[in-house]
């Protein structure tokens, strides 16, 4: 007969091999030389989870080419320069992934779908005029609202004065058609005359007029 060997269970304690903030203490229950579970140790919890899940999500955001505080929405900790900065510089990145989508998917796609539907008549055009149609259309990612608008508004005004800028240059920041825009604008003071007001605004670029001081 077969010798019966009772199953016996021991614990042991260590510790975490990870390289984290906190080194979590663990149990390791063993039963006949294997191990059966490991479990975090409830008379020592962990104390750094939050700094641990904060650098967890730090190294996502830089693999992902996103500011920590798009990813998290924990404002904890940063200041406006910060931000700023990690917008910014987010904000390029996305519009270079904007530019590649656009250059290999978006515009590849149309020219396909306006190729064939020429050549099957679905879409009345001239078929020598298909590369007229095609270079006609334009995509264009989405824009951003300015993150302080009155500093980068009056720079924006400033360098169109002095050439840096052009009115399209500005639209496309926001995503923007500029003939869009001002037919827009047009429309809009129009629209106030028919209803006998008078739109007040300055000119894209133009310098707005000096205020006189009261002499004393």
């Amino acid at each position: 007969m077969d010798d019966i060997k009772d199953s016996l269970s021991k614990k042991f304690h260590g510790g975490c091999p990870h390289d984290c903030p906190d080194t979590c203490s663990m149990v390791y229950e063993v039963e006949d030389g294997k191990l059966k579970s490991v479990k975090g140790n409830p008379d020592h919890p962990m104390t750094a989870f939050k700094e641990f899940h904060a650098s967890v999500l730090r190294s996502v955001a830089s693999g992902l080419g996103i500011s920590f505080v798009s990813l998290s929405n924990n404002l904890e900790g940063v200041s406006y320069s910060s931000i700023r900065q990690g917008a910014t510089e987010e904000r390029d990145n996305l519009k270079v992934i904007q530019k590649f989508i656009i250059q290999h998917l978006a515009e590849p796609i149309f020219r396909e779908w306006l190729s064939i539907g020429i050549t099957k008549g679905t879409i009345p055009f001239p078929s020598n005029r298909f590369d007229k149609f095609a270079d006609a259309a334009v995509f264009k990612g989405r824009g951003w609202s300015p993150i302080d608008p009155q500093k980068e508004i009056k720079a924006w005004i400033e360098g169109m004065q002095n050439g840096i800028y052009s009115p399209a240059d500005i639209q496309a920041h926001f995503g923007r058609d500029p003939e869009t825009v001002f037919s827009q604008i047009e429309s809009d003071i129009q629209t106030a005359k028919s209803f006998g007001l008078d739109l007040k605004f300055s000119q894209l670029g133009t310098e707005p007029e000096a205020s006189m001081e009261n002499e004393e």
